[in-house]
């Protein structure tokens, strides 16, 4: 549980930022923008940046999240129709 604490204020301080569930309204997040999102902390944190400057939180607690809003997606596939990527 300790590790999904950081995991949880992330998502609380989104629901602050945009609003609560914005997420998972609608067809959701562009795939592509949910994994560009996720790279990008993963991205800062093997640069040794370790904290979001905006949150305070782990960037590893952002990545998270957005792999949960894509696991989300794709056990809703019938809801959450922004699949974008390339499939080839």
């Amino acid at each position: 549980m300790e590790a999904l604490e950081p995991v949880v204020r992330v998502l609380h301080f989104g629901s602050q930022k945009y609003c609560a569930w914005n997420w998972s309204e609608g067809s959701g997040f562009k795939y592509t923008r949910v994994i560009s999102a996720t790279l990008r902390h993963i991205f800062e944190w093997t640069r040794g940046r370790d904290l979001d400057p905006e949150t305070g939180e782990s960037h590893l607690a952002h990545a998270v999240c957005n792999l949960i809003f894509l696991l989300y997606y794709i056990q809703h596939k019938d809801i959450y129709t922004n699949d974008d990527r390339k499939i080839r």
